[in-house]
């Protein structure tokens, strides 16, 4: 541990964080009005959360949920891709990441998080089936993004509370999304392991060497060959896993179709401006409710070109800034949900927004600054 200690901790917002995710978790398995419910309330929890901690909300929270809300409300009248339900959960999702972002809840809170995802995922695949649906209501992508965003959050704190790397955690998310046959959620675990792999070795000043180089690039050549090698891959269908893979989901070729569908609509300066209307878009249109498979994409859609440079413009600073400071655990983790959120609706006005926000907020605390909720004791 570094010289802030936590304070004692109030129950209640230990109890809004799990509530969140466990709502989101029950929401893949039972979507009705009663879980749907259940997500509000423990969303509404963590703003209750928020509102009693000193110094969460300043200026930029606040320019930001503005923005956010002048930018939702000129979509939903001029275009019609955003609604008003859309738009509570973007708001509800800048304070829930606040939460996220106060050292109240430790790191290792978010590890039992995780581990409670996983076992979930992992009695789903053993009880239903490799390569059969994990969740009734959202596809097998979703495991690797609901599995990361918990992940994520233990490996920053980890390193802002100064605990030791530890891979076991990365190494389960390898695994799993492997067994999800989620051909992005492989490349992005496969990535972070690989990173992490490469800083501990570098922090132990290369004690493994060349056996720890082989293995990273062996994490990277098999993601990297689902994707660019279809070819000689197709030749292993006849083994279950492999045709889950290159089967299973919507292919790369109907992504790059809804893509530019999408941004050849750009030529209209309104649809730039204020966002495309999905439902021209035909196969998001036709088959997947204006779902385009492009957190980027999707927060143009829904919060135009001044909600996308926005993002482009934060999340470009959190790099900027966890190089400069030499956080290298967050730059691996914000790259990694990057990736992921590259192809599929991760972020964007949904359940998954907090963690977005959870990076950009992260970053505006200095390193050498208590979190909210912490102490200095080498005063003491």
């Amino acid at each position: 541990m570094n010289k802030w200690t936590i304070k004692l901790r109030n129950p209640f917002q230990h109890i809004s964080v799990y509530a969140y995710f466990i709502s989101v978790l029950i929401m893949s398995e039972i979507d009705n009005t009663l879980t749907t419910a259940f997500f509000y309330l423990a969303a509404l929890l963590c703003v209750f959360a928020v509102l009693h901690l000193h110094g969460m909300l300043d200026n930029r929270t606040h320019i930001i949920m503005i923005a956010s809300l002048i930018c939702g409300i000129s979509n939903i009248f001029i275009i019609g891709n955003l609604n008003f339900i859309r738009l509570f959960v973007l708001l509800l999702s800048i304070y829930v990441a606040k939460l996220f972002v106060s050292d109240c809840i430790m790191s290792r809170t978010y590890l039992r998080i995780y581990f409670i995802y996983a076992l979930f995922v992992l009695f789903m695949i053993i009880t239903r089936g490799l390569g059969h649906p994990i969740f009734t209501y959202v596809s097998n992508n979703y495991a690797s993004v609901y599995l990361l965003c918990p992940l994520m959050i233990y490996y920053i704190k980890g390193e802002r509370e100064g605990d030791n790397i530890k891979l076991f955690p990365a190494v389960l998310f390898w695994i799993t999304c492997a067994l999800t046959t989620s051909r992005m959620g492989l490349l992005a675990a496969s990535f972070m392991l690989g990173c992490l792999i490469l800083y501990r070795e570098r922090k132990n000043k290369g004690k493994y060497g060349l056996l720890m180089i082989i293995l990273v690039i062996i994490l990277f050549a098999i993601p990297l060959g689902l994707y660019l090698l279809p070819s000689i891959i197709s030749k292993y269908a006849d083994l279950y896993i492999i045709d889950r893979f290159l089967n299973m989901g919507l292919t790369s070729s109907a992504r790059t179709r809804m893509w530019t569908e999408y941004l050849a609509l750009l030529k209209n300066i309104k649809y730039l401006l204020f966002g495309a209307p999905t439902d021209q878009v035909y196969w998001a249109a036709r088959f997947y409710e204006g779902n385009l498979h492009n957190s980027y994409l999707i927060v143009h859609s829904y919060l135009g070109m001044v909600g996308f440079i926005g993002l482009v413009v934060f999340i470009g600073r959190s790099l900027f800034h966890s190089i400069k400071n030499k956080n290298w655990v967050f730059f691996i983790m914000l790259i990694t949900f990057c990736v992921r959120s590259y192809s599929d609706h991760v972020f964007g006005c949904n359940r998954i927004s907090p963690f977005i926000f959870f990076l950009i907020f992260f970053t505006f605390i200095p390193n050498d600054r208590a979190l909210p909720g912490m102490i200095d004791t080498s005063k003491s």
